[in-house]
C-alpha cells in the first residue's frame, strides 16, 4: 500500500510545507522598510503555493490518486507541533526575515529533490 512513499519524500514534503507556511507568515507580518523585498517575497510565496499544489497533482498522476491526500494531511499534521515550537522557541532565535531569506534558498532545493525522488 505504501510503496509510493519513502521517508525522503515524506520528510521533504513536510520541510517544504513548513517553509511555505513560514514564508506566508513573513509576508503577512512584514515589518521591514524594503518594499521591493516584500514584493519579491510575496511573489515567491505565491509561486511556492502554486508549485506545492502542482506537485501534489503530479505526484498523484505518477503514483496513485490517493497519495497526494496522504502527503497533504501528513504535512498539516507535522506542521501543527512545529507551529507550537516556532511560536515558543524558534521565533525568539530565528526572526521571520531570516525564515523568508532562507526560503529563497531552501524551497527550490527541496522542490528539485521532490521532483527527482518522485517515482516514474
Amino acid at each position: 500500500m505504501f510503496d509510493y512513499f519513502s521517508w525522503e519524500i515524506v520528510g521533504l514534503y513536510i520541510a517544504y510545507s513548513i517553509f511555505a507556511a513560514q514564508q506566508k507568515f513573513c509576508v503577512r507580518d512584514f515589518r521591514g522598510s524594503n518594499q521591493l523585498y516584500r514584493l519579491a517575497l510575496g511573489y515567491f510565496a505565491f509561486l511556492t503555493m502554486v508549485f506545492g499544489l502542482g506537485f501534489l497533482i503530479y505526484f498523484g498522476l505518477k503514483t496513485a490518486w490517493w497519495t497526494p491526500f496522504i502527503l497533504f494531511v501528513g504535512g498539516l499534521l507535522a506542521y501543527l507541533p512545529f507551529t507550537f515550537l516556532i511560536e515558543t522557541f524558534t521565533e525568539r532565535f530565528i526572526h521571520l526575515q531570516v525564515w523568508g531569506a532562507a526560503s529563497f534558498l531552501a524551497i527550490p532545493i527541496i522542490a528539485y529533490l521532490l521532483l527527482k525522488l518522485t517515482p516514474i
